[in-house]
């Protein structure tokens, strides 16, 4: 399943396709109460409508064992800037 946080133009007024910012975390609240962990799966790198690239940390991880890292933390760029209004101060 996929939710839009509400950072975009709707910044959280309209439910979407799997439900509000609000229905999400009470899932996420209700999971944790029964012992289920929530993983985030993030898609890094693409143009999903990012207005520039920014820098954050990453780790290289082993070809053949992504759970192994390969090497020391260091910064790299990716498209996950937005400069739209609606975002306010967020960073």
């Amino acid at each position: 399943m996929g939710w839009d946080l509400g950072e975009f133009k709707q910044k959280g007024t309209v439910e979407t396709r799997w439900g509000t910012r609000d229905e999400l975390l009470s899932a996420c609240n209700i999971a944790k109460e029964c012992g289920i962990d929530i993983l985030i799966d993030a898609v890094l790198n693409h143009k999903i409508g990012a207005d520039r690239v920014e820098p954050f940390p990453a780790v290289p991880v082993d070809a053949q064992n992504r759970l192994k890292d390969a090497g020391p933390e260091r910064e790299i760029e990716g498209w996950t800037a937005y400069d739209f209004p609606g975002r306010g101060e967020k960073v």
